[in-house]
């Protein structure tokens, strides 16, 4: 790649904000661990880049700081590099560009040897930029980014060279560590989002529901009715558990039928919702049906909905684990129409999972949700605790 001179005004003073583990006496601050996610990702000792993605404000810079803290303990902190690139002197400039203030910063012409760039969609040429880096320098280099569009045509560049890590707002074991001490219910009402959970203020929800949705708009879809966005995303948070069309969604927002899969697209691409499909042979989803959709935290499903029951709130926290769990061992979940027309919530390799609530035996706890189905005569259901299920102490399948 030829060097470029680069004439734009000089960062140095937002490089060295971001970097504060650079001063002397600077202290570590000990936060609470989303270990799960920081140990998968320092684990990888090989050159690959960490590629991590998810909604905005799920905690993916909290995540990129825990690797940070971990590693000024054992690596030279002036080797670290971290770059918040929506900012708005960052947001646009070349990483090249930046790495040059770096080298300048410290009268060097070596590289940090670690590369944080966090939500790296705001940045020019980041793909081609990293790339080259990656293929001719010894650097390991850790990305964020908050849209799938960072997964589609701008990842071709990397193919090969990148791991990919889903984050999704707290899982209910991370919750319970947030909050000390917490119930199934509390979580099906306050979901995961790290702020929120904090904070227990309404408002930091609705703005950072709001942030997600509006943010980058124009920049990269050319939407121009936002607030079509909010309403449909009222309208799928009261279909939970529903199957829903794009006719549908046309039909009930009275707009076109292109426009429905446009805007159902985007909030899938910035990870508001995820798409469930109905189950085919050899477990495997088929398309051809109208999906489900789930949304990426029940606080946020309680949030918008008109009707929300704590039957769907708890459907929806079990998709989102089953997901998460997905993800890591590379299988699809799906929904199952059985052939007498009854319909099974979730199937995962085989495995059936239905969220029942309130039809259970007069042993059971009334007010604690359990999952529970009936297979046949030869395998009855096992009734499972959703706590239990959500923290993974027990069997995962019926």
């Amino acid at each position: 790649m030829r060097m470029v001179e680069y004439n734009l005004p000089m960062i140095k003073d937002e490089i060295i904000q971001l970097n504060p583990w650079w001063e002397n006496g600077y202290k570590n601050r000990k936060t609470i661990s989303r270990f799960g996610y920081v140990d998968k990702l320092m684990g990888n000792k090989t050159k690959l880049i960490q590629l991590i993605t998810g909604a905005r404000r799920v905690g993916k810079t909290y995540i990129l700081k825990e690797i940070i803290g971990r590693l000024i303990e054992k690596e030279n902190p002036k080797s670290i590099l971290y770059i918040m690139a929506k900012l708005p002197n960052i947001s646009g400039r070349e990483v090249m560009e930046i790495l040059d203030e770096y080298k300048q910063i410290f009268k060097t012409k070596k590289l940090p040897k670690y590369l944080f760039l966090d939500e790296v969609q705001d940045l020019k040429n980041w793909q081609t930029q990293i790339k080259y880096l990656y293929d001719n320098y010894s650097m390991k280099i850790f990305v964020t980014g908050s849209s799938s569009l960072v997964l589609t045509k701008e990842t071709s560049k990397l193919t090969g060279r990148f791991i990919l890590t889903h984050v999704y707002p707290l899982s209910f074991a991370e919750f319970k560590l947030f909050r000390k001490t917490a119930k199934v219910d509390e979580y099906l009402n306050i979901g995961g989002y790290p702020e929120y959970v904090i904070s227990g203020q309404r408002e930091v929800l609705m703005d950072t529901i709001e942030g997600i949705l509006y943010r980058d708009l124009l920049s990269y879809y050319g939407i121009r009715n936002p607030v079509m966005l909010k309403d449909l995303l009222q309208l799928l948070c009261d279909k939970i558990s529903t199957p829903v069309s794009d006719k549908l969604v046309a039909r009930d927002l009275k707009i076109d039928i292109k426009t429905a899969q446009f805007y159902l697209q985007y909030l899938q691409d910035v990870f508001l919702i995820y798409p469930l499909y109905r189950e085919g042979r050899s477990h495997k989803k088929v398309k051809g049906f109208s999906p489900k959709y789930y949304i990426n935290d029940t606080g946020l499903l309680r949030l918008y909905s008109k009707t929300v029951r704590e039957g769907h709130l708890a459907e929806n926290a079990v998709f989102i684990e089953l997901s998460r769990k997905a993800r890591q061992e590379r299988s699809e979940i799906c929904y199952r129409i059985t052939e007498k027309g009854e319909e099974i919530d979730f199937v995962d390799n085989g495995r059936l999972f239905d969220v029942k609530m309130g039809e259970l035996p007069i042993d059971y706890r009334e007010d604690v949700v359990y999952v529970v189905k009936k297979i046949n005569k030869k395998h009855p259901a096992k009734q499972i605790k959703i706590e239990d299920l959500l923290l993974d102490k027990v069997v995962r399948f019926l």
